[in-house]
């Protein structure tokens, strides 16, 4: 009973030094999926985690360059939070040029490179205010060229889903440190979601984050500033069917209130975050 059990306990141990061995040259696995939102100076990519393989996340990212198999001595963009599908936006390309892009990442292992994705670029654009833009929203700000890294903006009025009764902030009151000016309504979307740990996924930034239309995901709520550009250019001249009332900016006025913005008088006002108000989805391109 007792050679029984001694080789048992033998068998397990080999087994558990056996798995031990197996698990320390896992690698993990990471895949890029098909390019969204292309323009002449920017796109989206998603990457979608596969396998931790051993030892957990220690980065991940992607890379691009104008040459194959871009690595990390090319242009990197990592994710900070190291886990599940991230949709990577890379900003300041080239029009009508190619780039090849890669994801990576990286564990106590060793450093994983995924599929390429070769991108083409589009021609600049051209177009003109109250057009529709390649999102189907209206054009409402053309900055003359892309030394931003974008030139034109779209508006989507009633499109939007959560144009009505969308809040700004559920439960918690962070600060996040927003911007007003013009162009950094993307920003301020962008480290509401990274900041955000809310479950009610009613509030206004982290839906437009969800939402897609045309192919396009990378709609955000415009800054206080972005947001008096589409009141003047689109609402005072009977574009886009937006109704008078108050609207929601992506600018916070502290951790507990943000700015909004009246329509019907152009007064700017603050509200607490928790209370809904009309939400416009914009983009940049």
């Amino acid at each position: 009973m007792k050679l029984s059990t001694s080789i048992a306990l033998i068998f397990i141990i080999l087994v558990s030094v056996s798995c031990t061995e197996n698990e320390s040259v896992i690698l993990p696995e990471i895949l890029l999926e098909s390019p969204e939102s292309l323009s002449p100076v920017r796109v989206t990519l998603q990457s979608r985690l596969i396998q931790d393989g051993t030892g957990g996340i220690l980065n991940r990212g992607i890379t691009w360059s104008l040459q194959p198999n871009p690595d990390m001595d090319d242009q990197v963009d990592e994710d900070p939070r190291l886990y599940g599908a991230y949709d990577h936006k890379i900003f300041g390309l080239q029009p009508n040029t190619t780039y090849y892009v890669r994801a990576f990442v990286q564990n106590t292992v060793g450093l994983v490179f995924s599929n390429e994705i070769v991108i083409e670029t589009q021609p600049e654009a051209n177009y003109v205010l109250f057009d529709k833009g390649p999102g189907g929203g209206l054009i409402f700000l053309d900055m003359g060229n892309y030394e931003s890294g974008w030139r034109y903006m779209e508006a989507i009025p009633f499109g939007n889903p959560y144009y009505n009764n969308t809040f700004w902030f559920d439960h918690q009151f962070i600060p996040i440190g927003t911007s007003s000016i013009i162009g950094s309504g993307e920003i301020n979307s962008y480290r509401y979601n990274q900041k955000n740990r809310a479950i009610n996924q009613q509030s206004s930034m982290q839906v437009l984050a969800n939402f897609k239309q045309n192919g396009y995901k990378d709609w955000f709520l415009p800054s206080l500033n972005e947001l008096k550009e589409i009141r003047e250019k689109l609402f005072l001249n009977d574009q886009g069917g937006f109704e008078s009332g108050l609207y929601w900016s992506s600018t916070e006025m502290d951790d507990m209130k943000g700015w909004l913005l009246n329509f019907s008088n152009g007064q700017i006002s603050s509200e607490y975050k928790t209370r809904s108000n009309k939400v416009i989805a914009v983009r940049l391109f």
